[in-house]
């Protein structure tokens, strides 16, 4: 990985399945207890590093900053040679992030474990958004057995906590994997399979200074009343997306054919949560007891947007005001297409300016994607019932997903509704559950890879 900064940390050593779960739970600990807000992310990468290489990896810091693991099971096979750019060899990335949002959790374990149980619950920033996905995964990649010929890549990608990913995109251009598992939590059973998109929008207005009886409006005034005229075009944009979709489907049905695959099939409303689960044919939700699908459509259908910040000030002679606003996407509008109707509302207002960024477009993947099929086996084969989930969050899946078109699912340990709550926590049990699942999920998919790059002799070199 020519080009990159070497940082320190100790040898390779081989993993011990005698010690590796307790091992395991101190690449987690010590991950977590190092802090990496976004932005000041190398200390907790030069640890990633450091553990990678103990557990037999080779690793190094990118240009990015992002910390970078591979594992490679070489061949000497004609066509298979490691050169920069050979299409031999299979390649599989796990993109996780090592950022995390600001707020200072003690980091502590508490609970015990038994011969018969564990109920250590590990707390701290990032313990499940995202270093506990992340250390899953560098781990179950340590653990797997790879057919000759497969490299699995770990990346901690900085700046994932921001609109810009910094890391995730520096990632994305550098690598053209065959298969990808995002590190973000769905809990052990969960397999996620998108992400609504993003906008953000600063709103900034500024004018002289009045006097407070007088007929003229506020900078404050301004910017609130821009905000709502904002939102009112999102109820209305919605409720246009909503009847295209609907008037779509029944033609469609009509036709004799299925939903179309831009909108998908309904999901169920989930207000401010992250998790949408899947619902059956019948609107019943799988292990609800047969609850019935809400007729309004889903969380994930709709674009939904919330003010961020506000702030005014004012000097005497000219007086200013602003707000933040955030917008997720559904599939059926870009954040472009937002853009533009924001615009055309300021157009009309005067004095405001505008400032855009965190531009991504929802992405979603069908159930059988390959990637979701090995996750959904590895959970079955650990005594699970996978549940895929839709996410109203963004990821760096929705940064890779676009360019890679590869087969690609998120998965990780933790519950995302702790996500940056000054509560969150994750249970070491579920942590190493899911380091089981990873580590089947690998396997199979490499196999799988294997096998379809060469199937008449069902491995390379035969």
């Amino acid at each position: 990985m020519s080009g990159a900064t070497r940082a320190e940390g100790q040898a390779p050593t081989p993993i011990d399945a005698a010690w590796s779960d307790e091992h395991a739970v101190d690449v987690l600990f010590d991950l977590v207890a190092t802090p990496s807000v976004s932005g000041n992310e190398r200390a907790a990468v030069e640890r990633f590093v450091m553990h990678a290489r103990a557990l037999g990896m080779e690793a190094e810091i990118d240009e990015a900053g992002s910390g970078i693991a591979v594992r490679e099971e070489r061949n000497h096979h004609r066509g298979t040679e490691d050169t920069e750019g050979s299409t031999g060899r299979i390649e599989i990335v796990l993109l996780g992030h090592i950022d995390t949002v600001a707020g200072e959790i003690a980091v502590r374990m508490e609970g015990e474990q038994t011969a018969e149980s564990d109920t250590r619950v590990l707390h701290g920033r990032g313990s499940v958004d995202a270093k506990g996905p992340l250390a899953a995964m560098l781990v179950a990649a340590a653990r797997a057995t790879l057919p000759e010929g497969v490299t699995v890549r770990v990346c901690g990608a900085v700046g994932e906590e921001t609109p810009h990913s910094r890391g995730a995109r520096h990632i994305a251009r550098t690598f053209r994997p065959d298969a990808c598992i995002i590190g973000e939590p769905s809990g052990w059973e969960g397999v996620t399979l998108g992400y609504k998109g993003r906008l953000v929008v600063r709103i900034d207005v500024e004018r002289a200074c009045h006097h407070s009886a007088g007929p003229r409006e506020s900078a404050p005034d301004v910017v609130c009343g821009a905000w709502q005229q904002v939102v009112q075009m999102v109820r209305e944009t919605n409720e246009e997306g909503t009847h295209h979709r609907d008037t779509e489907s029944t033609e469609k049905r009509g036709n004799g054919g299925e939903e179309p695959q831009r909108g998908g099939p309904r999901r169920a409303a989930a207000g401010y949560g992250e998790d949408i689960h899947f619902r059956t044919a019948d609107g019943a939700k799988a292990g609800d007891g047969g609850a019935r699908e809400a007729k309004r459509p889903g969380a994930f259908e709709l674009i939904q947007c919330s003010l961020r910040s506000m702030e005014s000030a004012s000097d005497g002679l000219t007086e200013r005001a602003a707000v933040v606003g955030g917008f997720r996407l559904p599939r059926w509008v870009g954040p472009e297409e937002l853009q533009a109707r924001i615009e055309a509302i300021a157009a009309g207002i005067e004095g405001v300016t505008l400032r855009f960024e965190g531009h991504e477009r929802a992405h979603a993947v069908d159930r059988n994607d390959p990637m979701a099929r090995a996750l959904s086996g590895a959970v079955r084969a650990e005594g699970g019932s996978p549940r895929p989930k839709l996410k109203t969050g963004t990821a760096d899946l929705n940064v890779v997903a676009p360019v890679w078109r590869c087969p690609i699912a998120a998965y990780g340990p933790g519950d995302s509704a702790l996500d940056h709550t000054p509560i969150e926590h994750l249970p070491i049990a579920e942590y190493l559950r899911s380091i089981r699942v990873l580590t089947r999920a690998i396997e199979t998919l490499a196999a799988e890879l294997m096998a379809t790059r060469w199937p008449a002799s069902g491995g390379i070199g035969a």
